[in-house]
């Protein structure tokens, strides 16, 4: 996206529950090269406090393959929207690909991000732990 940056803020900010694939992102002007925002005390016991299984990789030989499988999946989102509308402008219509991705089914968890909720999260994981 740093192509875009002209058009555009410079990054996307992409936070995917790794469960559910529900994706919120948030464009940002800038970014720092560390990740202590990320790694803080705070965040840790927040995350820790609230039941959330927390992890960042700065090796770039561990994969991460939901988060690049959301990028993929928003990269090819947005150029199908630049070459319809002449555009290469995503800003305002982040909101729109962000609701199509959250709302779209999903095979891995056959259903779509957005109907994940407590009363079918211990069905799919019986599921998932069946199929595998």
């Amino acid at each position: 996206m740093r192509n875009l940056k002209q058009h555009n803020d410079e990054y996307l900010l992409a936070v995917i529950d790794t469960f559910s694939k529900h994706a919120w992102v948030t464009p940002l002007k800038a970014i720092k090269v560390e990740i202590k925002e990320f790694t803080s005390r705070f965040v840790k016991r927040l995350f820790k406090e609230n039941g959330f299984n927390y992890y960042v990789t700065q090796n770039p030989d561990v994969k991460v393959s939901i988060e690049e499988l959301f990028n993929r999946t928003l990269n090819i989102r947005m150029r199908r929207y630049f070459t319809e509308n002449n555009t290469r402008r995503y800003i305002e219509i982040l909101p729109k690909l962000l609701h199509g991705y959250n709302h779209a089914y999903h095979s891995s968890i056959k259903m779509s991000p957005i109907d994940v909720n407590e009363k079918n999260v211990y069905q799919e994981k019986f599921i998932w732990h069946c199929e595998r």
